[in-house]
């Protein structure tokens, strides 16, 4: 879903080929980089980019860290918004989902919450809340749905 997001308007512009093969290329390595627990803190570079550390904030089930640090390179934007969150020493980070997966198969792993949402958007009485399930925070469900529909967390 991201490269379409990102990447069709630069095909739509007209960016030749080789920036955009470049540019796709760019972003994954950095991505990579981001995914490790091997690098500390980084100071200042803290302030203005996505980092191993801030990263990991994003990849929590932590409530202190749920919804956060949504940026891919720059972590400016979530400062901006609101949505950033320092990781803290003292609270280690909980890498994972806060409903376990249903399956072990890697596709459905993938696609599991988007079928929750539409089924629980099915079932909501409110127009409104057949909407609004796909802008909310994680975990939220309309109450009549909730109610009649439980999860489990086990």
């Amino acid at each position: 879903m991201d490269l379409i997001i990102f990447y069709l308007p630069m095909a739509v512009l007209g960016v030749p080929l080789l920036v955009f093969v470049s540019v796709a290329a760019l972003n994954l390595l950095y991505q990579f980089w981001v995914h490790t627990r091997h690098i500390p803190k980084l100071g200042w570079f803290e302030g203005f980019f996505v980092t191993p550390s801030n990263h990991r904030a994003h990849h929590a089930q932590n409530a202190l860290y749920m919804d956060r640090n949504y940026g891919g390179v720059f972590i400016i934007w979530d400062r901006l918004f609101g949505s950033f969150q320092e990781e803290d020493d003292n609270e280690p980070v909980i890498f994972g989902v806060t409903t376990p997966l249903a399956s072990w198969n890697p596709l459905w792993a993938n696609v599991q919450f988007y079928v929750q949402l539409w089924e629980d958007a099915r079932r909501a009485e409110s127009k409104w809340d057949k909407l609004r399930i796909w802008f909310m925070r994680t975990g939220w469900r309309p109450a009549d749905v909730a109610a009649r529909y439980p999860t489990s967390k086990a």
